[in-house]
């Protein structure tokens, strides 16, 4: 028998076959992980955006557009040696590094240093620390080791709070409720919000058109108004409620610490400082709504506000659960996805931080080793000595890479184990052909091996008797190898996708709050600094076509000179040109010229002779066209051409799946004349100009047009048989 022949030769087999998975599995998890590196470097730059602008329209201190434009400018991340000049001493960078490790790996030794020392910050350096420093330290929550460490650390600094004062939190350590708040808008809870809020906005805006004034309390009461945004708020909270899986989870962990570290003061917390400053903060300022409804809710939870009694008697009558919804948002489900954990620490833990960020910590440090003993914490003191802040302890434009962990990547504990010399001994067999030669032990094969006059002196070498005895543990380690890289290679695919899945979010998030700054604070900045360049010539107003091309160039030619990216440029020139509409239709009310006094009457008969094909739908097609018909309905004559053009256009996009006639259907079926003064002023303005392809996207047009040619044949009553499938 030829047991050595048949092991060896199974050996040569299997090793072979491992190692072919080996080679291509190496290239592709190197190939993952650097695209994995890049997107959670894009995932903390897109975050770190996301914080300043936060800060911005958070911070009391005066905002400028400068001040507005610098997170919707490219991010300045410098490279190694650019930010080493920014310390006064180039070791400086490690030793911040090993004093925020040392801190984030003691939170009560931390909390202790922010509680003691943040009172002595000014108002604005707080709100920076709260929303860009803090989040920052903690890699933006994304991971819950951050998650848990953090809310250890504002457990830690609460309970120092409630032991030397009380539960209730006064206007002096606000701080606390800056950094519960800055935690908060870390966790994205925009989706939460704008789902819950926005549907709700545009039959509020309808239902108090009218006005009504009585006396109450010795002053002129709305009570119309009021008596809505009660039902409002009443709706918001129960849909606030009813959405709670959309909030996030991360944040559900905040709000449960609050909760039971705060027994007889988290509902004011939570309301107050957390809910209503994020609904005033990032939602827009329409007739104030938003504004009364987050007094409502102050209320509630028994604040004092500047409702009149009748008004508070009003509220309390209404009932609005608010001890439900924060039991719904404030309970954490226990199934952890540690996907993003294994992302972060597998590209390392790495954040952006400012020097100002840095200049901030340093003081709180400083300030606090001046109030302590040195025995006390000897390791902070050993840190802290003969370091420096940076040396511009204001500058927020420039970040600098950081490490917050002093571990290396989990990367590197996946090893390869060495198979030499076996990869270069099946190498040699593979290039001899041995199916015919005969042998039953390691010195008959060296010695067939030996003969061979393709084999160099090296190579012999490599053919030792010893080594072609022990090749069992050689296959051990290369099925170990695959093994390894296979599971690897799993963790890694898993791992990108979930973290592409954050991105998709913290986009969305960046999105609507860039949206935001540009239409809300950054346009009215610049329409007030620069009111000759953005201002609009009503004499040109009849004729509007006829300045477009000059208002293109003009606003094309400024936006360029803010150096804002690609995507910004463009919707702050949308801004622009939408403002334009808008100022046209206020100035001489067009959308009100339009003669409608047929257009009851034809669109109840149209819709007679039709319904009976919605009654055919399936229903999830009844939903959409039920949705786009209630939209149809709160486009309005007094409410801004910006405005009609986002009813009409989410509208539109709900009937994407019908055909065409699914258009003059819903329009019947919301009995809403108004839309055809509506699509006049579209028709005069806005249709076949070199602004529509400025303002709407390719799809965007095409749906408009669809509305032209539906809203045509419904206004001239043309006879038409419908076909909406």
């Amino acid at each position: 028998m030829n047991d050595f022949r048949d092991n060896f030769q199974a050996f040569c087999r299997l090793f072979n076959n491992d190692r072919s998975y080996i080679i291509p599995l190496i290239s592709i998890n190197s190939k993952t992980v650097d695209e994995l590196v890049k997107t959670i470097k894009k995932l903390i730059e897109t975050n770190t955006l996301i914080n300043h602008i936060c800060y911005i329209l958070d911070t009391s201190k005066p905002i400028t557009y400068n001040d507005m434009i610098i997170p919707l400018q490219k991010l300045q991340v410098l490279s190694v040696a650019p930010a080493l000049r920014l310390f006064k001493k180039p070791n400086h960078k490690d030793r911040y590094i090993h004093m925020i490790n040392f801190l984030l790996a003691n939170p009560q030794i931390f909390a202790q240093i922010i509680y003691l020392n943040a009172l002595q910050l000014k108002s604005d350096d707080i709100c920076y620390f709260s929303t860009m420093t803090f989040p920052s330290l903690y890699l933006y929550f994304m991971t819950h080791h951050d998650q848990k460490m953090s809310i250890e650390l504002l457990n830690s600094i609460s309970k120092l709070h409630i032991y030397l004062h009380s539960q209730k939190i006064d206007p002096k350590h606000q701080f606390i409720t800056d950094l519960f708040y800055g935690y908060f808008i870390s966790t994205h809870p925009g989706e939460y919000f704008q789902n819950s809020i926005l549907p709700l906005i545009p039959k509020l805006l309808t239902s108090i058109e009218k006005q009504e004034l009585k006396y109450s309390d010795k002053t002129l009461v709305r009570i119309i108004y009021w008596n809505h945004m009660i039902i409002f708020v009443k709706e918001l909270v129960d849909r606030l409620t009813t959405r709670s899986p959309l909030f996030p989870n991360s944040a559900k962990l905040l709000l449960k610490m609050i909760k039971e570290t705060f027994p007889s003061y988290y509902k004011i917390i939570i309301i107050k400082y957390l809910i209503c400053r994020y609904i005033n903060n990032y939602f827009p300022k329409v007739n104030n709504i938003y504004y009364d409804a987050t007094m409502i809710l102050n209320e509630s939870v028994g604040l004092d506000t500047y409702l009149s009694s009748d008004m508070k008697d009003m509220v309390k009558e209404s009932n609005i659960d608010i001890e439900r919804l924060i039991d719904k948002i404030s309970n954490p489900h226990s199934l952890f996805n540690n996907k993003i954990d294994d992302a972060v620490e597998m590209s390392g833990r790495v954040t952006l931080i400012t020097p100002r960020s840095l200049s901030i910590l340093h003081k709180l440090l400083t300030d606090f080793q001046s109030i302590v003993e040195e025995s006390n914490i000897p390791v902070l003191t050993n840190y802290l000595c003969g370091i420096s802040e940076p040396k511009n302890p204001k500058d927020d434009l420039q970040y600098i890479q950081l490490r917050v962990s002093l571990n290396d990547s989990s990367l590197m504990n996946t090893k390869i184990q060495n198979t030499q010399p076996y990869d270069e001994i099946v190498e040699i067999i593979n290039l001899i052909d041995l199916g015919n030669e005969s042998y039953n032990s390691a010195e008959e094969l060296q010695q067939i091996l030996f003969t061979n006059c393709r084999i160099s002196e090296v190579q012999k070498q490599l053919l030792s008797i010893e080594n072609l005895k022990n090749y069992e543990s050689a296959l051990q380690k290369i099925f170990d190898n695959k093994r390894n890289l296979s599971s690897l290679n799993e963790k890694l695919a898993s791992t990108l996708f979930i973290t592409q899945n954050e991105i998709d979010i913290s986009n969305s998030n960046l999105e609507y709050l860039t949206n935001f700054l540009i239409n809300e604070h950054l346009f009215l900045s610049l329409t007030g600094f620069y009111p000759s360049t953005l201002a609009i010539i009503h004499n040109d107003i009849f004729s509007p076509k006829s300045i477009y091309v000059s208002l293109v160039h003009t606003t094309t030619k400024f936006v360029s000179s803010l150096n804002l990216n690609q995507e910004n440029s463009y919707l702050l020139q949308k801004k622009i040109f939408l403002d334009f509409l808008d100022q046209i239709d206020l100035a001489f009310e067009f959308q009100k010229k339009v003669k409608t006094d047929k257009m009851p009457m034809i669109l109840s008969e149209f819709c007679q002779m039709n319904t009976h094909l919605a009654v055919e739908l399936s229903p999830q097609k009844q939903r959409n066209l039920s949705k786009a018909a209630i939209k149809f309905q709160y486009i309005k004559p007094n409410n801004r051409v910006s405005y009609n053009l986002q009813l009409l256009l989410d509208a539109l996009k709900n009937l994407e799946s019908f055909s065409d006639d699914a258009i003059m259907l819903t329009i019947s079926i919301s009995g809403n004349i108004h839309i055809f003064g509506f699509v006049y002023f579209m028709n005069s303005y806005i249709h076949d100009s070199v602004l529509s392809n400025l303002i709407f996207t390719e799809n965007e047009n095409r749906l408009l047009e669809k509305m032209r040619k539906s809203t045509q044949i419904l206004h001239d009553n043309i006879p038409y048989k419908l076909y909406i499938e």
